[in-house]
C-alpha cells in the first residue's frame, strides 16, 4: 500500500519540486526552507498510513494504528505547516 500511496504522491511532489526550483518560485520560497521541509515531511504521515495495509478487516488494529500513529503523525505535520503559514494568514 505504501508504494501505491508514494506513486500517487510522486507526481504532485515532483511538480512542486520543479516549481520550487523555477525562477520566481525560487525567489518566493528562498527564505522558506523550513516550510518546504514541513511539506516534504508529509511522507511521515504516509508511512503511518501504510501501517493500515492489510488491517482493514481488523477494527481493533485500525483503531490502534489511527489513534497511536496516524493521527499523531498528521497532527504534528499539520501544526508544523500551520506554524510556517501563520505569518501569511490574515485573520
Amino acid at each position: 500500500m505504501l508504494e501505491a500511496v508514494k506513486l500517487l504522491w510522486k507526481p504532485p511532489l515532483q511538480i512542486f519540486a520543479r516549481k520550487l526550483s523555477g525562477g520566481s518560485s525560487r525567489q518566493l520560497f528562498a527564505d522558506e526552507s523550513d516550510l518546504v521541509g514541513h511539506i516534504e515531511r508529509f511522507a511521515d504521515v504516509l508511512e503511518a498510513a501504510a501501517a493500515l495495509d492489510g488491517q482493514f478487516s481488523d477494527a481493533a488494529a485500525k483503531e490502534r494504528i489511527v489513534c497511536g500513529r496516524l493521527s499523531p503523525a498528521f497532527q504534528a505535520w499539520k501544526l508544523a505547516v500551520e506554524g510556517g503559514l501563520r505569518r501569511y494568514v490574515v485573520q
